[in-house]
């Protein structure tokens, strides 16, 4: 059995994802408020990292007090920590008043941690609630050490290390501080992840996510090329690394997909990673060994995996292509 215990950590928005992910088997999610909950003028503005939907339509936040509270007494009865995110890159003094609010609805539903991703935010959030655990956020850009030498004088239990990482560097910060690791474990942005200066929208859909959309390439007028992916810089998958990653004593890997269209396919990447690192601790040591026995159930799972991540060759934490151009 490995020293460190490794979690899965899930997105939700609504009750019924909160079930599929606990029976999935993660051991912590994450959710935010819809900003319209406290002021109906927040059509797309939020105090955490995400907007109140995708561009088309899809919400990314849980829409009602109640629903919250039945969703962290849900996740309770598992078992499971609920993290509330409070992630915003910045707070301007306007907001005061109604950020107070909206941490005041996640501390009274009971959640276990807030995350939180600047500086003077998370000073304000310690004043506020003292013996409150926080996450520092992938935002915050923790890349090293030094950081985390301020981060726990506010009660910082969790840091959420930037997307460039390599093992060698999360092995050192594990070494150097005790103070909880997390990673993204599958899916997410480019290794600039959180301080890149593209444009996002929420509601125009040619805009979209803009460092992982597809581009269209004209010269004088004339069209060269279709649907280029060439700022997806993003590598998504670390299956194959979860051995390398509960060895360096990372807690937990987190999963994206808060504004999914198809709740239920997250619920399945989460199961896998979950069987995964229980047949590790089980003493299972070959990685296609373990892929054959995760993969068992369903050949359109595993082809759906092998499509998407293996064959690309999305891997996190390995020397590929994408994982070799990063600048870090």
């Amino acid at each position: 059995m490995t020293k460190y215990e490794l979690k899965v950590k899930a997105p939700i928005r609504n009750l019924e994802i909160a079930k599929l992910m606990c029976k999935a088997g993660a051991k912590e999610v994450y959710l935010g408020i819809d900003g319209r909950v406290l002021d109906p003028s927040y059509k797309i503005f939020t105090f955490n990292g995400r907007f109140n939907q995708k561009d088309n339509g899809t919400p990314t936040q849980v829409q009602s007090v109640e629903e919250l509270h039945e969703i962290v007494k849900c996740c309770h009865d598992f078992g499971v920590k609920v993290y509330y995110t409070a992630n915003g890159y910045y707070m301007h003094d306007n907001f005061e008043s109604d950020f107070r609010k909206y941490l005041d609805i996640g501390v009274s539903a009971g959640v276990d941690s807030i995350i939180v991703s600047n500086y003077g935010v998370i000073d304000f959030v310690h004043g506020l609630y003292p013996e409150m655990p926080l996450e520092a956020g992938l935002f915050l850009f923790s890349c090293n050490a030094g950081y985390i030498d301020i981060l726990k004088k506010y009660n910082v239990t969790r840091v959420v290390l930037p997307h460039s990482i390599t093992l060698p560097e999360i092995k050192k910060m594990k070494e150097k501080h005790d103070i909880e690791i997390e990673i993204f474990g599958h899916v997410g942005g480019g290794n600039n992840c959180g301080r890149c200066m593209f444009m996002h929208s929420p509601t125009i859909p040619e805009i979209g996510p803009a460092c992982r959309s597809g581009y269209n390439v004209y010269r004088d007028g004339m069209l060269l090329d279709e649907n280029i992916n060439f700022y997806d810089g993003a590598a998504d998958c670390t299956l194959c690394s979860l051995q390398d990653v509960m060895d360096a004593g990372v807690t937990t890997v987190k999963i994206i997909g808060r504004g999914s269209t198809d709740p239920s396919l997250h619920a399945y990447i989460v199961k896998k990673y979950v069987e995964y690192i229980d047949l590790l601790n089980q003493g299972y040591e070959d990685k296609e060994e373990i892929k054959r026995i995760i993969f068992s159930d369903s050949k359109e799972g595993e082809a759906f995996w092998k499509r998407s991540f293996c064959n690309r060759e999305r891997c996190k934490l390995r020397p590929t292509k994408i994982t070799n151009s990063y600048i870090i």
